[in-house]
C-alpha cells in the first residue's frame, strides 16, 4: 500500500537503516540472508517511489531514487538478473542458427519476462536485456516466415524460355540555338518473355500466385525463385 505524505519521510529514513544491515550481512557472508533482505527493500524502494511521484516536497523523490542506487551498489540485483537471462539469448540465437524457430520463440518469451523484473525496474541493466529482444525479435520473425514459406505446397512443372524483340524510336537530337539537330533513330530492345508453370497456372517474373501469396522473382533454365514476405524459396524444375 503507498505511503501517505507524513509518514514518507519517516518510512524512507528507516529504509536507509535497513540497508545498513544489508550491508553488514553481505560483509559478515550471509549470501541468502543478504539476498532475501534485498528483496524486501526492493519491494519497499518500490512502494517508496509510488508514493514520492505525488509527494509535495520533491526532494523526497531524489532521495527515493538515490535510495536505489545504493541498494543496488550494496548488493548488485540487476546485473544478477542480467546474467540469468543472458543464457536464453544465448540459447534463442542458438535454436534459430539450428532452424528451430518454435524453440526460439519459448526462449524469446522467456527473455522477455525479465524485462518486468522488479531488479530492472528503473535501472540502465534494463537496457541490456531490451536490446537482446530487440535483436532476436526480427531474426525470429524472419525464420518464422521462411519456415511458412518452406511449408507451402509449390509444385514447379514447366519453364518456358523466350526473349521479345521490340524495335522503339529514340529521340537522339539535340536543340543549338533555337534549332533542333538530329534525328530520331529506331532502338532495338530484347526483354525476357519467360513463363513458368507453378501449381498448374502459367506465371512471369512479378507476377502473383493465388491464393498461396508468392511472388514469381525468378525464372532460370531449371528453376524458378519465389517470394513471400521477403524471404526467397528456389523451386527446382519439377521438384516440390
Amino acid at each position: 500500500p503507498p505511503v501517505d505524505d507524513d509518514r514518507l519521510p519517516s518510512a524512507l529514513s528507516s529504509a536507509f537503516k535497513d540497508l545498513e544491515i544489508l550491508k553488514e550481512l553481505k560483509a559478515e557472508g550471509r549470501t541468502d540472508e543478504a539476498r532475501k533482505a534485498y528483496s524486501a527493500l526492493l519491494r519497499t524502494w518500490q512502494m517508496l517511489r509510488g508514493s514520492a511521484e505525488s509527494h509535495r516536497d520533491r526532494a523526497i523523490a531524489a532521495r527515493v531514487e538515490a535510495f536505489r542506487d545504493d541498494l543496488e551498489a550494496a548488493w548488485p540485483g540487476a546485473l544478477e538478473t542480467v546474467a540469468e537471462a543472458r543464457p536464453f539469448t544465448v540459447s534463442a540465437g542458438g535454436k534459430l542458427a539450428d532452424g528451430d524457430d518454435l524453440a526460439a520463440a519459448r526462449e524469446l518469451a522467456t527473455l522477455r519476462r525479465f524485462l518486468d523484473r522488479l531488479e530492472l525496474a528503473g535501472r540502465p541493466e534494463r537496457d541490456t536485456v531490451s536490446g537482446w529482444v530487440q535483436h532476436l525479435e526480427p531474426l525470429l520473425a524472419d525464420a518464422s516466415v521462411r519456415r511458412e514459406l518452406q511449408a507451402k505446397k509449390l509444385e514447379l512443372t514447366g519453364i518456358t524460355i523466350s526473349e521479345v524483340e521490340t524495335t522503339e524510336i529514340a529521340d537522339v537530337g539535340i536543340e543549338i540555338l533555337r534549332q533542333r539537330l538530329g534525328a530520331e533513330l529506331p532502338v532495338r530492345f530484347i526483354r525476357s518473355d519467360s513463363h513458368c508453370v507453378l501449381n498448374g497456372k502459367t506465371l512471369k517474373t512479378g507476377q502473383l500466385l493465388a491464393p498461396e501469396g508468392v511472388r514469381v522473382e525468378h525464372i532460370g533454365p531449371n528453376g524458378v525463385r519465389v517470394g513471400w514476405k521477403g524471404q526467397t524459396r528456389e523451386l527446382p524444375l519439377g521438384g516440390k
